[in-house]
């Protein structure tokens, strides 16, 4: 690898050499001419940053990726056939991961399965984070559903997992209960079912 060299760095406000890789600013700016690579173990440090709260565990950013994750809605022991548009994407910076998934079964939800174990979503890109405070809770814009007695679903993550527990509330108890994938109703083999959800952990 070349490294580089003094005369390849020039003031952005001078005459700025169209081969440079780095160029100073006279404000205090650094400009890169292709991405800046940090050194493994090593990132940006934000401790002096005014306005950081008190107590912070760190305040370096030494880690940060994008990519995808494939959700797999289970049922005890049992795995459903996923459709080929069922997908996820997560974002990971620092130890906070942001997931985002259309969880859509492909067989079917109304006789497969071990009815009355509790339905889960499997397969995170990254395991949960074990402590106080690091359990994390998820939005779900949209599932599709035909029982009139579910009102409300809740998605749900423990410590040390890369799964996401499902419960419900209904009109007929007061408690949340476990979903089992009976509570989905009974249009049959041909119904798509669809669960759209986003949400935030911490991982280790």
């Amino acid at each position: 690898m070349s490294k580089l060299k003094v005369d390849e760095i020039r003031s952005a406000d001078r005459s700025v050499s169209s081969t440079a890789n780095i160029t100073l600013a006279d404000d205090g700016k650094v400009n890169f001419a292709e991405n800046l690579v940090i050194a493994n173990g090593k990132g940006i440090d934000f401790s002096a940053v005014s306005g950081s709260a008190s107590g912070s565990s760190s305040a370096l950013l030494d880690d940060y990726e994008e990519g995808a994750w494939t959700p797999q809605l289970t049922e005890g022991t049992y795995n459903y056939t996923m459709n080929s548009d069922n997908a996820g994407r997560y974002i990971k910076v620092g130890n906070m991961v942001h997931i985002s998934a259309m969880v859509r079964p492909n067989d079917n939800v109304h006789s497969n399965g071990n009815y009355g174990n509790q339905a889960k979503i499997t397969g995170l890109p990254f395991t949960s984070a074990t402590g106080s405070g690091n359990r994390g809770g998820f939005s779900i814009g949209y599932f599709d559903l035909d029982d009139a007695t579910v009102i409300g679903i809740y998605a749900y993550m423990n410590d040390n997992v890369t799964q996401i527990e499902l419960y419900r509330g209904s009109s007929s108890e007061n408690a949340t209960q476990n979903l089992t994938i009976s509570n989905f109703g009974g249009n049959g083999a041909s119904t798509a079912h669809y669960i759209y959800l986003s949400g935030t952990y911490i991982t280790s």
